[in-house]
């Protein structure tokens, strides 16, 4: 068979593999996911978590998952807004994250990495949330553990 009849066939397959009902669809759940070409892949968490310092912080963190089947890994870029009286501070970071599960309480969590890329001769900083559910990540120290003080650390999937 030629090349040049090869490229329908081709182009048939691709297009019925991507109106199939098996994988992950992007706003099947009203979430802000989307899924390029059945691959490509966002998330985006947002909420309002407490400062030692300030009003609170406001948290916007987007995922970005590579192209890899189990969407285990990819970049983020994580914008932390400081609230306080006489206005607001924002500090913008982005790096990489991985998926990874099992923590000290719990062999089957799933929870998050995050490392920064480092800023202007200053290590890389790494933070941590647990998957709590598929719309709610929950930040916790580098033990994996919540906070004691049982504060609101939630972001949510923005919607």
């Amino acid at each position: 068979m030629k090349t040049y009849q090869l490229f329908p066939i081709a182009a048939a397959a691709l297009f019925m593999a991507a109106c199939s009902g098996s994988g992950h669809k992007g706003d099947s759940k009203g979430h802000d996911s989307v899924f390029k070409d059945g691959r490509d892949r966002y998330e985006e968490y947002t909420g309002l978590l407490p400062a030692a310092d300030s009003e609170g912080i406001e948290y916007t963190l987007r995922l970005e998952y590579d192209h890899d089947d189990d969407f285990n890994e990819g970049d983020f870029k994580m914008r932390q807004v400081y609230i306080d009286q006489t206005g607001s501070t924002v500090y913008d970071s982005k790096g990489d994250f991985e998926v990874l599960t099992g923590t000290p309480d719990n062999a089957s969590q799933r929870y998050l990495r995050l490392v920064s890329e480092p800023a202007k001769g200053a290590p890389a900083d790494t933070t941590y949330f647990l998957v709590t559910s598929d719309s709610v990540l929950t930040m916790v120290g580098p033990d994996l553990k919540r906070s004691a003080s049982g504060l609101n650390y939630d972001l949510k999937l923005k919607k």
